[in-house]
């Protein structure tokens, strides 16, 4: 990973580290998970200055733009589908794309492929969209964390 992408998980995991730490409530009582990618990208909007990004970028919960034209994905079932991730990190109507993220409660029974498979397009930097880094976030009612972590297209081992 480059010196960028370490910066940027240090910076999740930190915004993590708080919302885990403040936000408990959250979690035991079982909102939903709009309701948390919310909170959280309150905390990550946060960290933004701390690694000094704050001035550039921008932190939106499923937004759905790319200078003006709605994003769009082929899917696993070869299907033309709007796209957005739950989080991401960019500069608005830019193809200057740094984080995006998906999340999951654990309890869900939904299969994580298409979550999986929306990180991997959104990362790969020959792309559309080109996020420098993705993350498969895991909830359940105790905490959060990174499950996996996806670079230009891959799953990070």
């Amino acid at each position: 990973m480059t010196n960028l992408q370490v910066k940027l998980e240090k910076l999740v995991n930190d915004a993590i580290g708080k919302f885990n730490k403040y936000e408990h409530y959250l979690l035991v009582e079982d909102l939903s998970e709009r309701c948390i990618c919310s909170k959280l990208a309150t905390y990550i909007e946060r960290m933004l200055s701390k690694y000094e990004f704050e001035d550039k970028y921008d932190v939106d919960v499923e937004y759905n733009r790319m200078a003006g034209d709605e994003k769009r994905e082929r899917s696993i079932d070869g299907k033309i589908k709007r796209m957005f991730a739950d989080i991401i990190v960019h500069e608005r109507d830019e193809k200057d794309n740094l984080i995006c993220i998906e999340m999951k409660k654990q309890k869900n029974p939904e299969c994580l492929c298409k979550d999986r498979h929306r990180l991997k397009e959104m990362t790969k930097q020959s792309g559309d969209y080109g996020y420098k880094i993705g993350f498969l976030i895991m909830v359940n009612n105790t905490d959060m964390w990174i499950e996996e972590t996806f670079v230009d297209g891959q799953k990070r081992p």
